[in-house]
This record gives structure tokens, sequence and C-alpha cells, in this order.
């Protein structure tokens, strides 16, 4: 799963519960032959676009029902930092790379049916700042995720200089 974290997120680190994001894809399956090239392509994703900024918008309730619907906080609000447009680029460009590699995935939610969201928690209409694109791994047997990297985004000082 690729991810923007909003809290630091540290390689390494296995949590239960994901820190609070916006999902770029989903699960899938990384063979160890495209690692390589699948790091390459999210370098080249953070050092060249700034990172979303989105505001909170509207609830809505999401998922397949066979495995629980719940409410998400919709990014659907253009804010000083995020617009659909642009923040599709980053998206569109995983998708495209998971789904090459991946022959098996095909979620209903991204591609052109991606809508970015986050965890209810947040407030409609707060801004905040997305802190790194990060890569997550699932071990299904203990039922916990592992960060396996963050990437930084780059600033708009470094992106002036």
């Amino acid at each position: 799963m690729v991810a923007a974290t909003l809290e630091a997120a540290a390689p390494s680190t296995i949590v239960e519960q994901l820190p609070r994001h916006m999902t770029y894809v989903s699960w899938f399956e990384l063979p160890d032959k495209d690692q390589e090239a699948f790091f390459l392509m999210l370098d080249d994703i953070v050092r060249d676009n700034r990172p979303p900024r989105p505001a909170g918008g509207s609830l809505l309730e999401y998922g397949d029902e066979s495995l629980g619907r719940q409410y998400v906080r919709r990014f659907d609000q253009v804010s000083p930092g995020f617009n659909s447009i642009q923040d599709f680029y980053a998206q569109a460009a995983i998708y495209e790379f998971v789904h090459s590699v991946d022959p098996a995935f095909d979620s209903p939610y991204f591609g052109e049916h991606w809508h970015p969201h986050t965890s209810p928690e947040l407030d409609e209409g707060e801004i905040f700042s997305v802190n790194s694109l990060t890569v997550f791994q699932k071990n299904r047997k203990l039922g916990k995720k592992m960060i396996i990297a963050a990437l930084p985004w780059r600033t708009d000082n470094e992106a002036a200089s």
C-alpha cells in the first residue's frame, strides 16, 4: 500500500492501526525484480511534486458491504495546496506502475475512480500538511502492517533552489 501520511513515519515500524493517511494505492504484490524501479519512481514523485496539503471535506460512507462500510473524511475541497488535477498525477503514476507489476490488482476505488480521503476525525475545512509518501506491507499472519519506506516530500524551499 502507498499512502501520503499525515504524521512522520519511520521505516521498519510495525503498526496495528495505520496512521492518518491518504491512500494512493491499496494493498498489492511487488515482485523483488521490480522493487528498484518502484522506489525510483516514488523518489521522482516526491522530488518533482510539492506535498499535498488537503482540507477536510464532507463525510462519506465508504467501502465494500462484505468488508464493512465506514465513514471517511473526503478531500473534496480545493485548498491552497491541493487540487484534483495536480494531485491526481502522483496517484495515477503509482497506480499505473502497480497495475503493470501486479495484474491481479484491480481495485474499484483507484485510477479514474480515486476519491482521496482520510479518517473521519479530521474537521471539515481543516488544512494540514502531509509528511511523507509511505509504503506499507501487510503481515497477514500477525494482522499487522510494517512501514517499508517513508519518502519525505520536498519543501517549498528545496523546490526554489
